[in-house]
């Protein structure tokens, strides 16, 4: 089985380790980030409560990127000091995989939706040895350099690299890539696009194993799913649209142009639904992206999963079983459709 070969993945460990910007306290780490530093920030976090019935350790970094940095953050066991293997999460559009308000050292860097939250406890639950990574993508809340205008699927497929380039700084070892919707796209083209294969292997990176959650092939269905007409309408005619997105209202890590509605006074300081200014470039390279050939060519083991009950992205407007395609299954793809996929 595929997921067998995936656990059982090893390869010589790398000697070198991570720069960290030492242990200090909250107030510290954060005037550090303020004022703009590169370097890569640590701490430490015992979290038996927040993050489940296992007992973690928490690691906040910026890590940095091709245009700026991403932030990170790796949850191990406290038994698991060097990890043989981690767990690469990739987040949907629009949404993000941490907290980014510095504001707040209890809440930074903590996972945001269900899905990791649940992942994270499950994956270290089984394999106490590993080590479970989550970032916020270029250009999203708490990453540093690029906007929420500027962002791109292409940039954040640079981004993965970026971060298992930087996982492989750590230890040499296995790296299992976890995406959902549109981080789902990104996990396939990790290895289909000739970009991403040929700096893979000038950087020798381990071998990395995906796991697509909720993706899709076709890049046009995906954009309607993504953007109303009215979002793209606008696109034509500004050259822009406004993209929802779930912010803390009175943060100060906020983007600065994002236009976030009055709080309801009985809320207290509630995620709500604001809007964010998005370039028509987000579009144009959407669709140029070629994930059909992605999947077929990719030479890494791939599992596809979709849930038989995804509103989102509904499995009868793909094709039903076959929503990939079968002409798009490559040698080592596997598509599993899971009934009541909210179970995780």
């Amino acid at each position: 089985m595929m997921c067998h070969f995936w656990t059982n993945l090893w390869l010589p460990v790398h000697s070198k380790r991570p720069i960290y910007c030492g242990s200090r306290g909250y107030r510290d780490m954060w005037e550090e980030l303020r004022h703009g530093s590169r370097c890569y920030v640590r701490r430490h976090v015992g979290s038996a409560a927040a993050e489940g019935s296992w007992e973690a350790v928490k690691e906040v970094y910026q890590v940095a990127a091709v245009a700026g940095t991403l932030l990170s953050c790796i949850w191990r066991t406290r038994s698991s000091t060097a990890p043989k293997r981690f767990f690469l999460y990739l987040h949907g559009f629009p949404d993000q995989s941490l907290d980014h308000r510095k504001e707040h050292p209890e809440s930074y860097g903590q996972l945001r939706p269900q899905l990791p939250r649940r992942l994270a406890e499950k994956f270290l639950s089984a394999r106490p040895d590993s080590a479970f990574v989550a970032f916020n993508f270029s250009g999203t809340p708490g990453s540093e350099g690029l906007s929420f205008y500027q962002k791109t699927v292409s940039q954040e497929v640079q981004d993965s690299l970026c971060m298992i380039e930087y996982l492989r700084s750590i230890n040499d070892v296995p790296v299992h890539v976890v995406g959902i919707s549109t981080g789902a796209i990104i996990a396939t083209l990790l290895f289909g696009s000739a970009c991403a294969v040929v700096r893979l292997r000038e950087q020798q990176l381990p071998k990395v194993t995906l796991t697509a959650i909720a993706g899709l092939l076709d890049v046009e269905k995906g954009l309607h799913y993504d953007f109303d007409k009215e979002q793209l309408a606008s696109f034509d005619s500004q050259g822009f649209c406004f993209k929802e997105f779930w912010l803390p209202p009175g943060s100060s890590s906020n983007p600065p142009d994002a236009v976030i509605a009055e709080v309801p006074e009985a809320a207290e300081e509630p995620w709500i639904k604001c809007a964010i200014p998005l370039s028509a470039a987000y579009r144009e390279d959407f669709l140029t992206l070629n994930v059909a050939r992605a999947a077929k060519t990719t030479g890494t083991p791939l599992l596809i999963l979709h849930g038989d009950r995804d509103r989102s992205v509904p499995l009868e407007t793909l094709g039903g079983s076959r929503c990939y395609g079968a002409d798009a299954v490559g040698r080592n793809m596997q598509i599993e459709v899971v009934c009541c996929v909210v179970c995780l």
